[in-house]
């Protein structure tokens, strides 16, 4: 790569997901690029100290009021509690479908914000580790959708 490029990290609101962003994130900033993350605000002064630019918003409506903002990946879980004597495949194929209900909540309640912040950012590069497509990080390829 010549010369010095943006990238924007956005990865799933998990630590191992976060950590292997900010290995390859370090590289790059290494390497004097700019790394800038899209995170929840429970991430909040955990990225810029290393380095890199912060752009933070909320999961949900209800995360506004709470000091993290982050996904609760443990209620998560207690409200799927039922599926877990299931058999494996059972259980996965539920559990699948009571965390895409949630995830598609906090995507489409986060989807502005990205917006403002790609707009903001400008990234010439984006890289997600994502479970489920953010349209406001899809359609940034393509400048004919709003």
């Amino acid at each position: 790569m010549s010369g010095k490029f943006t990238f924007l990290f956005s990865p799933i609101d998990g630590d191992g997901h976060f950590n292997a962003c900010i290995g390859i994130a370090q590289q790059l900033r290494d390497r004097g690029h700019t790394v800038v993350f899209a995170a929840p605000m429970s991430w909040k002064g955990k990225l810029q100290c290393q380095g890199f630019v912060e752009e933070l918003f909320h999961v949900s409506p209800a995360a506004i009021n709470e000091d993290t903002g982050s996904l609760k990946w443990g209620e998560l879980l207690a409200k799927a509690a039922h599926v877990m004597s299931m058999p494996s495949i059972d259980c996965h194929e539920n559990l699948q479908v009571h965390f895409k209900k949630e995830m598609i909540k906090r995507i489409k309640y986060a989807d502005a914000r990205l917006r403002e912040i790609l707009s903001k950012v400008k990234p010439d590069v984006v890289v997600l580790d994502q479970n489920y497509y953010i349209p406001a990080l899809m359609d940034q390829g393509n400048k004919n959708l709003k």
